[in-house]
């Protein structure tokens, strides 16, 4: 994700738990928890909380998968920024 502060990489673990998910986020801030997943179909949405140079962060990613892509927006306090990524 392309950001004012430049390419930010990441990686989500998302396990269904029967009906619902749990998930965390790995970046180079380290790993935290994602919070509110919300599947349906094909759409997706959660949250987290990361700690980095600007202080506490609260990201929230709404997005779309197809086949093994998955692309969407990231919301923060600084704007929005597009998304994408491949299934590993």
């Amino acid at each position: 994700m392309d950001t004012p502060l430049g390419r930010q990489d990441f990686t989500w673990d998302l396990v269904q738990t029967g009906q619902g998910y749990r998930g965390s986020m790995h970046s180079r801030a380290g790993a935290t928890p994602l919070a509110d997943i919300c599947v349906e179909g094909a759409a997706f949405s959660f949250g987290t909380r990361v700690q980095g140079a600007l202080g506490s962060l609260d990201l929230a990613f709404e997005g779309s998968t197809a086949s093994d892509t998955v692309s969407g927006t990231c919301r923060t306090r600084f704007g929005d920024f597009r998304f994408s990524g491949e299934r590993l």
